[in-house]
């Protein structure tokens, strides 16, 4: 497509937006999170909303009926960014997924990357130029880079060939040199590495021993800490039980840069957790779980997002909602964000790539 096209299909799609949006009174906002609260299907339609950082405000920003996943902030406050698969699915299925921009300000939402792959797991890098990603496009899941100024695609893990493994879950170290991500290997569970931003120097924050027999060990979804020198990552814990594994315990830890000193937050044992984030500077963390009075709980109460201070250790439940609430995230810039209605915009008909003015596309 020459940038006459890009150009006309940014037009379009932008009054297309601004004519079918109805927008609401702004409210200034510092979470974002995804949620099935306003009656969508759990396994099917995540929408995201945006509060306080103390639960108030609650407010719907999207309405296009699609599953998002693990929305960030970009570093400005302006932007969000996020996975979702347009097509529709069966629970527990994935088809395609995609990665979106959404402009707060202008009421747009971009299509940033358009594969016939599972892309998701998204992370800003510190200068908002670049995004990191994962990917299944060459096989089992690897790291991308997508550089947002040029549209140039980097791969920076092949741990497949190298290792017989897969790498996700990346996460940009605040000077923008590092990233710290998953990688699972075949009977060994998953480790938290750290490698440079140009995918070398691959080493291991945390590394399991060797599985014991009935006993699965992972670490998941490291974020580093905004002063750079600390790592918060969830650990859990499975056993054999019969023919399948039955969680035994989970718990956020948080290890210095060189693996030494960890820190376990101290949350109740018999909950189930799910992502979290770094909020106030490093002050709070900010994560899902569960609230399931024992671990071997065949249904659970729906996920909540809650609020954890470091000092105190006090736990705070922000959302205390019966639906599914996940994967927040923080922002320290509180700009006003207005919500929005519906938006009929044709995904297909907002491209990826540089805008006709050349500059990144939002």
């Amino acid at each position: 497509m020459n940038r006459h096209k890009i150009g006309s299909v940014w037009r379009y799609a932008a009054a297309l937006c601004l004519l079918c949006l109805c927008v609401h009174r702004p409210t200034v906002a510092d979470i974002v999170f995804t949620s099935n609260r306003d009656g969508q299907l759990a396994s099917l339609d995540n929408e995201i909303y945006i509060m306080n950082d103390e639960g108030s405000n609650v407010r719907r920003i999207t309405y296009d009926g699609h599953r998002k996943r693990l929305v960030r902030w970009s570093p400005d406050g302006r932007h969000l960014l996020f996975s979702m698969d347009l097509a529709p699915v069966t629970p527990g299925e994935e088809k395609q997924n995609d990665i979106f921009l959404m402009h707060l300000g202008r009421h747009r939402v971009q299509t940033l990357i358009e594969h016939p792959a599972l892309d998701g797991q998204v992370a800003w890098a510190p200068d908002g130029q670049r995004i990191a990603f994962s990917s299944t496009r060459n096989g089992l899941l690897e790291i991308y880079v997508l550089h947002l100024n040029s549209g140039a695609l980097q791969q920076l893990t092949h741990s497949e060939a190298e290792v017989r493994g897969y790498a996700m879950a990346p996460d940009w170290a605040p000077n923008g040199r590092e990233i710290a991500y998953e990688l699972a290997l075949p009977g060994q569970g998953r480790h938290i590495y750290i490698m440079d931003a140009d995918g070398k120097r691959n080493r291991p924050l945390v590394k399991q021993a060797p599985l014991i027999l009935g006993t699965t060990l992972m670490n998941f979804s490291p974020r580093w800490a905004p002063d750079g020198e600390r790592i918060l990552y969830r650990a859990v814990t499975s056993v054999l039980e019969g023919n399948t594994f039955r969680l035994a315990s989970a718990r956020f830890i948080i290890r210095d840069r060189q693996g030494a000193t960890p820190r376990a937050l101290d949350t109740p044992d018999t909950w189930r957790l799910n992502a979290a984030c770094w909020a106030e500077e490093g002050a709070v963390i900010l994560f899902a779980a569960s609230e399931t009075d024992s671990l071997m709980d065949t249904v659970r109460p729906p996920y909540d997002i809650y609020r954890y201070e470091l000092a105190s250790r006090q736990i705070t439940n922000l959302t205390n909602h019966p639906s599914e609430d996940w994967a927040a995230d923080w922002t320290a810039h509180s700009l006003p964000v207005s919500t929005t209605g519906k938006l009929t915009t044709q995904w297909s008909q907002i491209k990826a790539g540089k805008s006709s003015s050349g500059h990144p596309p939002f």
